[in-house]
């Protein structure tokens, strides 16, 4: 009941039907499964460095282990998961930090709301890069049917949106917004086939996103997108079974596309 209520809540009914219950109910289950796992490690790994220090010469383990219980309980559960984990900052969305991250001169900036426990292992224990595939999207996907592809928005609000409707179905698990800087001129040198734009109502964007979430062969004409390192497009709106009950791409309607908002008012999502 707990999970349903939260899926539920008025607040985020537009994104909500974005897709499946079904769907949410299942991705809930798994976001809070990788989450627990992620405490637990956490809580693992700082038992054995309280260990390691009460086993130094002249420490007391009893002394040192009662002075960290006594700090953790104005902690919380969240932030240690934050503390435990390279690579992942513990500030919040609205501090001098974040706002310097998603304000590079110079650069363009794509953020993706997501639970941290599903991203373990995207940092290494220094902190950089090292599986990007921990950010891989589930397919089918909107550009494709069959093969990995990554989705960003440069839309701030897109990834907040998507976060607190993550936040609000976690128990205690920490949720992030991992923000990609790519330098303006590494978007400006690329050049078709590298690079493409497919926005609705555009006849191309419907058959793409209609085709791929049918997990449907895709023809030479849109195969071109999949090969692109870069395509810039609408973020279509709706579950899966939604795209198979139409007879044709040209079913697909303003309807099926996610716009920004909790009520859906805002402009047409951009990935």
């Amino acid at each position: 009941m707990e999970t349903q209520s939260a899926i539920m809540d008025e607040r985020f009914t537009y994104l909500r039907l974005s897709q499946s219950c079904l769907g949410w109910v299942v991705d809930t289950i798994w976001m809070r499964y990788a989450g627990l796992e992620d405490i637990q490690r956490t809580s693992l790994t700082r038992e054995m460095k309280l260990r390691r220090t009460s086993l130094r010469p002249n420490a007391e383990s009893s002394s040192t282990s009662l002075a960290y219980s006594g700090r953790s309980r104005g902690r919380s559960v969240s932030g240690d998961q934050q503390r435990g984990t390279p690579g992942i900052t513990l500030s919040s969305w609205s501090s001098a930090q974040a706002q310097a991250a998603r304000n590079a001169p110079g650069h363009t900036v794509l953020f993706k709301g997501i639970d941290q426990g599903r991203i373990r292992g995207l940092f290494d224990e220094s902190g950089n890069l090292a599986d990007i595939s921990k950010l891989e999207s589930e397919r089918p996907t909107d550009f494709s049917p069959l093969l990995p592809l990554y989705y960003f928005s440069p839309d701030i609000k897109v990834a907040e949106h998507y976060a607190s409707y993550a936040k609000n179905r976690s128990i205690s698990e920490s949720i992030v917004i991992v923000c990609l800087t790519i330098p303006n001129s590494a978007i400006e040198s690329l050049q078709k086939p590298d690079i493409h734009q497919l926005f609705f109502p555009d006849p191309e964007w419907k058959e793409l996103v209609w085709r791929s979430h049918r997990r449907m062969k895709l023809p030479t004409h849109l195969g071109l997108y999949q090969q692109a390192i870069l395509v810039i497009g609408t973020i279509s709106k709706g579950p899966h079974r939604m795209f198979v009950n139409l007879n044709s791409s040209q079913e697909v309607t303003e309807k099926h596309v996610l716009r920004v908002g909790a009520r859906g008012e805002g402009p047409r999502a951009v990935q």
